[in-house]
């Protein structure tokens, strides 16, 4: 009974480091979106300087990674409460390993999709040039 309540505990506490995570998430893709017209207005600007638009290829790849993982976020969240119900009944410390495992899949769901760091969350401008 005990280590149900430790895996509990373990639970609310990933409940909590994920919310403070999408919350920045959402703040950063809103910051995207509030500065997406300065960057289609220095498009053109950068474009015509080298044939080349970084800030946009740059913005674009972080608005879409930003979006998108989302979804892939919540696939791997659904497998893994799905998955950990299972196993808490008979061990609940494979249960808390298997938990920790969770904050993991976003990095291994990035490799899959080659999604490099420059497109983790905070990243801007932190690429390969």
């Amino acid at each position: 009974m005990l280590s149900l309540v430790i895996v509990y505990c373990v639970i609310a506490c990933y409940q909590v480091k994920f919310f403070f995570m999408y919350l920045k998430r959402m703040l950063m893709v809103g910051f995207l979106i509030v500065i997406s017209p300065l960057i289609t207005i220095t498009y053109s600007i950068d474009k015509a300087g080298d044939n080349q638009a970084q800030a946009y290829q740059t913005w674009m790849k972080e608005f879409l990674v930003n979006v998108f993982i989302q979804p892939l976020h919540a696939l791997i969240f659904i497998v893994f409460m799905y998955s950990i119900y299972g196993i808490m009944e008979r061990a609940p410390l494979l249960a808390i390993l298997f938990i920790s495992a969770l904050s993991r899949g976003e990095g291994i769901v990035r490799k899959i999709f080659k999604m490099g760091p420059s497109a983790a969350i905070g990243g801007l401008g932190k690429g390969k040039k």
